[in-house]
């Protein structure tokens, strides 16, 4: 099994698309499209990542919970101090409350999201309800 990075090498597609159908970011939320994509049988032998599936689920409700007062996904100026506020309490409760430091960046490559993290957060689910609201 390996990573989305040397799954993108391997299928020879761009890190910003999925290897499997070749859907831009742009494009996963149209549904329309989904159901008609081609599927790159050969991409699947390469299987997916379980650890890199709790990082993305993790990462993924963590910015729902940081736009939930606003429901919206876009973050605009006219909206970002909300935004902001809301990030900066979830991410105090979860330093108070598991001791963890998410989504903090990190000098040199990506942020504090990462494999033990997202197994933290999913062992606890309660506790991470209640922390993102």
């Amino acid at each position: 099994m390996v990573d989305g990075k040397v799954c993108s090498a391997l299928c020879k597609t761009s890190s910003m698309t999925c290897p499997i159908c070749n859907a831009t970011i742009s494009k996963m939320n149209d549904i329309a499209s989904a159901r008609s994509r081609h599927i790159d049988n050969e991409s699947l032998q390469f299987g997916l990542s379980v650890l890199q599936a709790y990082i993305r689920c993790f990462k993924c409700l963590l910015h729902i919970a940081y736009r939930l007062e606003l429901k919206v996904w876009k973050v605009t100026k006219e909206n970002k101090e909300p935004f902001e506020r809301k990030k900066r309490t979830v991410q105090a409760e979860f330093k108070n409350k598991m001791g963890l430091s998410v989504d903090i960046p990190k000098s040199g490559f990506g942020t504090t999201n990462d494999g033990y993290m997202a197994r933290r957060f999913f062992a606890n689910p309660t506790l991470f309800s209640e922390i993102t609201g």
